[in-house]
Formats: C-alpha cells, structure tokens, sequence
C-alpha cells in the first residue's frame, strides 16, 4: 500500500493537484475542497485502505456537501430523485442521503498497480458534481454550504 500511495502523490504533484494527506485508522487519506459557487462548497476526500496481506488497497473517492434535504418531510422526494440520478448516472458515483439529510457521493474500488484510474476518476468527479448539482438546484432550489 505505500508505494500506491507514493504513486498517488508524485501523480497529485506532477498534476498540480494539491490535496492535504494523512495516514489515519490505518489508511492514507486526501482532502480537498471543490468551489461549486461562492456559497457551495464540496469537501472531497480520497482514500486507501490496506487489503488483507496483498498489495492492493480498497479505494474510497467521497464528495460530501452536494446537498441537503432540509425537511424530514421531503425525504421520500430526495430519495427517489436520488435514486433516478444514481440510475441515469451510475457510471462512477452514486449518491447517498444520510439520516441528517445531507448528501454525499461514493465512489469504491479496488486498486492494486493503477492510481492513475483513481485520478482520473476523482478529476471526472468534479465534472460530475457539477453536473449532480444542477439537476439538484433545478429540481430543489439552491444549495448554500458555508
């Protein structure tokens, strides 16, 4: 796992694609923060946890903040939205609603030699994001996070 995510920071750097890193509960950990608007901002997180004895690394790409169902009421509403989005656009992400309302995207893999796979699919992430909350702001008005 440490050449992985050696790998994964000298790919950030050579990109210029500067997240925070960690090594915490056993896994090397990424933040970073995506700027939806001046009021909307995604907090993102990438990680890599050990698998068993092998060199691999279960991989975790998390964007939290994409929303917030506000009414407990409404949760019904969210869900099925949310569901027809994970359905049209399940390629990579899929999208949660937490019991606090707020909602995330996941992305799990696993990973052995190619971070290059896990870049690629967090820089796809934020066209993704963009695209998530647009339809999330057309159907439910606009997301403020700050």
């Amino acid at each position: 796992m440490e050449k992985l995510n050696q790998e994964f920071q000298h790919l950030l750097m050579k990109n210029d694609f500067p997240m925070k890193v960690s090594f915490e509960n056993g896994q090397w950990l990424y933040k970073g923060k995506l700027e939806m608007t001046d009021y909307h901002i995604l907090d993102f997180a990438v990680s890599f946890t050990q698998v068993g004895e092998t060199d691999g690394a279960v991989c975790q790409i998390v964007f939290n903040n994409v929303a917030y169902c506000k009414s407990y009421g409404k949760q019904g509403e969210w869900l099925a939205f949310l569901n027809q989005l994970n359905l049209e656009m399940g390629l990579y992400y899929y999208l949660c609603l937490e019991n606090d309302g707020r909602i995330f995207a996941r992305y799990v893999t696993e990973v052995h030699q190619d971070v290059q796979m896990v870049y690629d699919v967090l820089n796809t992430g934020a066209n993704v994001m963009m695209h998530i909350v647009e339809k999330i702001e057309s159907k439910f008005g606009p997301i403020v996070s700050i």
